[in-house]
């Protein structure tokens, strides 16, 4: 998109977006052109790509420091070419909101056990799914709700997602007593149908 609009729109000034993932997949680039058998001339093609719709572009964003460094090196972008807009909420829309306990429980039932969308490696949302009684691991012994971490995000593998969940089961093992149910719960939320990358997080 970006050379087709450095083709047609010649003169128009134009900006884009360092995007993380694909400054990562052009490091992975770098990696994969030194394996025996890696398709070196796609791995160019798609690096000569990416350099010819970078330098028809006049100005660069970028979420952090670390993606306009990165960026800026792969793509021989000057970094005074790169202006960095943190990602950030506007907390006058995006708040806490003042549920009860139930609510929030029939919010989880509903998304876990009655419409669930969650998908393992077939890739049909559904084939995930929750029961009344896997509700219960949400609650304390008093009924309230326990702490709930929550990950939003792609199933990419520089994510580490199955790393994610791998510490935090370690995590609950080690603050939970004998008999005791795990201090906290996680909820992995992303994705889509059929991609992932790595080890499915399921």
């Amino acid at each position: 998109m970006h050379v087709a609009a450095g083709q047609v729109l010649e003169a128009a000034p134009k900006a884009a977006h360092l995007h993380g993932t694909e400054v990562k997949m052009m490091e992975n680039l770098e990696v994969l052109g030194g394996e025996a058998g890696s398709p070196q001339e796609l791995h160019e093609v798609t690096r000569g790509v990416m350099a010819d719709a970078s330098q028809r572009m006049q100005h660069f964003f970028a979420n952090s420091l670390d993606v306009s460094g990165r960026g800026s090196a792969r793509l021989s972008i000057d970094e005074s070419d790169v202006t960095i807009i943190p990602n950030g909420v506007d907390v006058s829309v995006f708040r806490p909101a003042d549920w009860s306990d139930d609510r929030k429980l029939t919010f989880l039932r509903r998304i876990l056990v009655e419409e669930p969308q969650g998908w393992d490696e077939t890739g049909a949302p559904g084939t995930i799914r929750y029961t009344e009684t896997d509700l219960e691991r949400f609650k304390t012994e008093e009924g309230g709700l326990k702490p709930l971490a929550l990950f939003v995000g792609r199933f990419l593998d520089f994510k580490r997602v199955p790393m994610l969940l791998q510490a935090v089961s370690q995590v609950n093992q080690r603050l939970a007593g004998p008999g005791e149910s795990p201090p906290y719960n996680m909820l992995v939320w992303g994705g889509m149908p059929g991609e992932w990358e790595g080890e499915h997080p399921y």
